[in-house]
């Protein structure tokens, strides 16, 4: 069974893009604070093809359009600089199922291949990378919902009984400990949607970080193959990480403003 490991203590560390940070280890994920990434709106879009800035002036308010350009803009800087290249070097196109890669553009080469994905929710946008191997990467605000409901609807019969099983407390934080870990699994795989939901399973106790396992049930490997890490955020927002193949460590990076 993987699990997260060798750095559980060590949670985000201030960094900057432009510092090597993706030398320091296997697979890194980044959070961004909407409102502390204003100052990098000049360079970001800067940075972002005419298409890619169209995208983010499109959005009419500004919140939104905030978040568009830190995900466009830092993904395009992080993958960038992780496959040592120049930022306009990189091409960004959907994959068989829909999830995002990185090619490099007529003419380029990159130093590396790399791994990536992003997710936004509420006030944060987070950016994971790995080396070793595809990674998924969940974030989500914390609302007002039917938890019971929607677990019966979309999570497996024992993640179910798993949750109700939590003191009625820590069922909040159990339900989107279990929403963001199968988010982030599916993204990992690249399977997106056409993966249901019910099919697989992973850890419901949010307090879990060293035991977060999945069951697959098309793929009996599934525990052998991908590793989930605690990604702590603001009480009102939970985040997962998965990885996969042999990574042990995590570089956890803030932009410094947040």
């Amino acid at each position: 069974m993987n699990a997260a490991r060798s750095d559980e203590g060590r949670w985000f560390e201030p960094g900057r893009p432009g510092s090597a940070w993706f030398e320091r280890a296997e697979a890194h994920v980044w959070r961004f604070a909407l409102r502390g990434a204003l100052e990098a709106w000049p360079a970001w879009l800067a940075a972002l093809t005419t298409e890619e800035r169209a995208e983010v002036m499109r959005y009419q308010r500004g919140e939104d359009r905030e978040r568009a350009l830190i995900s466009r803009g830092a993904r395009r800087q992080l993958v960038a600089e992780a496959c040592g290249c120049a930022p306009a070097d990189v091409a960004f196109a959907l994959g068989p199922h829909g999830k995002p890669e990185c090619r490099p553009r007529a003419g380029a080469a990159l130093g590396r291949t790399v791994e990536f994905n992003v997710a936004h929710s509420g006030a944060w946008v987070v950016v994971a990378l790995s080396k070793e191997g595809a990674v998924g990467v969940d974030v989500e605000q914390h609302r007002e919902v039917d938890e019971a409901r929607l677990v019966d609807a979309c999570f497996s019969a024992g993640e179910a009984a798993a949750w109700r099983a939590l003191a009625a407390e820590r069922r909040t934080a159990g339900f989107y400990a279990l929403w963001t870990r199968k988010e982030a699994y599916v993204k990992a795989t690249g399977a997106g949607l056409g993966k249901p939901l019910d099919r697989f399973s992973v850890t419901a106790d949010p307090s879990e970080t060293a035991k977060v396992r999945v069951e697959d049930e098309d793929d009996p490997a599934a525990a052998e193959r991908w590793t989930f890490w605690p990604v702590p955020m603001d009480a009102a927002h939970s985040a997962a990480l998965v990885t996969e193949g042999n990574v042990t460590s995590i570089g956890r990076w803030d932009w410094p403003a947040a």
